[in-house]
């Protein structure tokens, strides 16, 4: 039975997600509701005969995605496969009302945000993958290691990464040589600062950052600000407290960057819109933007700058600590599944490396370690994908994740450690 707040929770959750601020997904939203098998709707050439396996992962305007459709409709001719669109905001409510109906209108692989899995798992909801995938170490062996904490919950698997999400900077070269600086992907904060001002100096704005967006430089910067990846997963469980002089550092850190002005628009930044930086960007004002590494190649095609570099997003920190803020798109099953052998088969190629490559030469970037890398861009974009940091306060509830995703960042600046107590607060009502 679902828990009293769960539509509450996991409609906060998809809305924040879909911006990017969250799940950094990249991918846009569909709102149409449409079925489809071999392009002719959800019943047509439907055979009773046959099992019925059912995806709802199309997604209008993500080639990626509909690729790997398309192949599995093809793959799989001794099944029926229903093809149901990805219905954007709608999916809370389609997934909650499909389970609800006990497989009469079945969904039986789709596709979420990590950070919803415990949502989901808390209802009831999840299928545990884990026998099929002890019985095929290579598949499991397939994924990237760092990915599978997204999809593990006590213990046990629930979903498998597809997607690999995380914040990167598209750098513009021309800039940082007239400003005889080199970005790279483990800078100190005390380097970043010491370049982020020649690139001032210079008469540039050395960062654009989206205003809905701005959280990942401090959720960047708590993720490195400890001595220890123990201390680190001990923050992000709730064992250390959001008042510990380790977390106002690193806000302090996170804060100092924008009360520099050295993100574009000064005094606007955090209200700054993606067209304001792109167009920054564009119209060579801005040193390195922002983005996420799914989103990189658009970006560069929208804003035309061919000499440029990637790297990762900076740690904020001085501690040696690199953590990589991301977060896998996964694919679940439902715990009432009616064709369980079946969907775990189809869903096994749908991860599977040759499903994953075709999504990669559409664009994506993938959570399999086994695709080609030796694309120079592809290269640059999946690079980090082994230390992506998926553990994050921001899963300890709703109402943390909301603060920290939309205002907590901004307060700071003004407010200081009455932001910090504000937390520590919403974590001790857990």
């Amino acid at each position: 039975m679902f828990k009293k707040k769960l539509q509450k929770m996991l409609g906060v959750v998809l809305a924040v997600t879909m911006m990017g601020t969250l799940a950094l997904t990249g991918c846009g939203n569909s709102d149409g509701d449409g079925e489809k098998n071999d392009g002719s709707g959800a019943d047509a050439g439907k055979d009773a005969d046959k099992p019925t396996v059912t995806l709802m992962i199309d997604i209008t305007g993500f080639p990626p995605l509909n690729s790997a459709t398309q192949m599995t409709l093809d793959k799989f001719p001794e099944y029926n496969i229903v093809s149901k669109q990805w219905p954007g905001e709608d999916i809370t409510k389609t997934i909650k009302t499909t389970f609800a109906s006990g497989g009469n209108e079945s969904i039986d692989i789709a596709f979420i945000a990590c950070r919803q899995l415990q949502l989901y798992k808390d209802a009831d909801m999840l299928l545990d993958l884990t026998p099929y995938l002890e019985e095929d170490p290579e598949w499991k062996a397939s994924v990237f290691d760092s990915m599978w904490e997204a999809a593990t919950i006590d213990g046990k698997i629930y979903a498998i990464p597809w997607q690999a999400a995380y914040p990167v900077m598209i750098c513009n070269n021309d800039i940082l040589k007239e400003a005889g600086v080199t970005m790279t992907d483990d800078m100190s904060y005390d380097e970043l600062m010491a370049a982020a001002k020649k690139i001032k100096d210079k008469g540039y704005a050395p960062f654009g950052i989206e205003g809905g967006t701005a959280p990942w430089v401090l959720r960047q910067a708590y993720l490195n600000g400890f001595d220890t990846e123990e201390d680190v997963v001990a923050f992000c469980n709730g064992e250390i407290p959001f008042t510990d002089p380790r977390v106002k550092a690193a806000f302090d850190k996170a804060a100092e960057v924008f009360t520099e002005n050295y993100f574009y628009l000064d005094e606007g930044a955090l209200a700054a819109t993606t067209d304001e930086i792109t167009s920054g960007f564009a119209n060579g004002k801005i040193a390195c933007m922002f983005s996420t590494n799914s989103a990189a190649k658009n970006v560069l095609d929208t804003t035309g700058i061919e000499n440029y570099s990637i790297v990762g997003m900076p740690s904020f920190s001085n501690t040696g600590l690199h953590n990589v803020l991301g977060a896998p798109d996964v694919y679940f099953v439902p715990a009432n599944v009616q064709n369980e052998k079946e969907t775990v088969e189809v869903l096994k190629y749908l991860t599977s490396t040759e499903v994953m490559q075709a999504m990669v030469d559409g664009g994506a970037v993938v959570a399999n370690a086994n695709v080609d890398t030796s694309d120079e861009f592809y290269a640059m974009v999946s690079k980090d994908l082994d230390r992506v940091h998926v553990l994050d306060p921001v899963h300890l509830s709703d109402e943390i994740a909301d603060y920290l995703n939309v205002s907590a960042h901004s307060e700071y600046i003004y407010n200081g450690e009455a932001v910090l107590e504000k937390l520590e607060g919403m974590r001790q009502k857990l």
